[in-house]
């Protein structure tokens, strides 16, 4: 999986990504978030929203990970993100 698979036509948002595939989809092309990154997140209550499966695996839903990408967006500061539309 690359990160243009989460804006591929989907019926079903509830899809499950690992945190290095959810890693790939956030940053982007060339430079994903690292899963220690997004394990640090979460300790921190940062970032998105994650379902957990055991004391040491968790997913992300293509929905909760648009909807972290959208709330990111920022037209005029250097943290700008482009989210593409399906």
């Amino acid at each position: 999986m690359n990160g243009d698979d989460l804006f591929l036509p989907s019926e079903n948002d509830e899809d499950l990504f690992m945190p290095v595939e959810a890693g790939k989809i956030l940053g982007g092309p060339g430079k994903p978030i690292k899963a220690s990154t997004l394990q640090y997140w979460r300790t921190s209550e940062k970032g998105p929203e994650y379902i957990k499966l055991s004391w040491k695996e968790v997913r992300y839903t293509r929905g909760a990970l648009r909807r972290y990408l959208a709330s990111r967006k920022n037209l005029g500061g250097r943290n700008r993100v482009e989210v593409a539309h399906a």
